[in-house]
């Protein structure tokens, strides 16, 4: 990066509440990549602070959805999917994890459409999502 070469870089946004989802300038959402030898890096762990069960997405979904969760200390998880009336349909995890940031996928394809949640259970951590299945 001497010489005055320039580089440039797109930027995606995959969490819209981190982004926005329209941009500024500029408008073409490439930005130029600028060297600066003064600038010191700092290094920062990605540490987990909280336990935390994200919204599925896409939702309402047909006939596969995603699933993120965070762990803060490590444990027995168990991610399960429960029917309207409280029924396990299926259990997506049950096993123990580190700490950290997981993603898992739920296939609904032999599921009729409705109203499903998802349950995440971690130590003393329970939380409870709404998820919506269109054929």
């Amino acid at each position: 990066m001497k010489n005055d070469y320039s580089f440039y870089y797109k930027i995606y946004a995959v969490d819209k509440g981190i982004v926005s989802e329209y941009s500024t300038k500029p408008d073409t959402g490439y930005y130029e990549l600028v060297y600066d030898p003064t600038v010191s890096v700092e290094i920062v762990e990605n540490k987990i602070f909280d336990y935390e069960l994200m919204q599925n997405y896409p939702n309402p979904f047909n006939p596969i959805t995603t699933i993120d969760y965070s762990i803060k200390e490590e444990g027995d998880v168990e991610l399960v999917i429960y029917d309207v009336l409280g029924k396990v349909v299926e259990k997506i995890v049950d096993e123990r994890k580190t700490p950290g940031n997981y993603s898992v996928q739920f296939d609904a394809s032999k599921l009729s459409s409705g109203i499903y949640f998802h349950s995440l259970r971690v130590n003393e951590f329970v939380s409870n999502k709404k998820d919506v299945a269109l054929k």
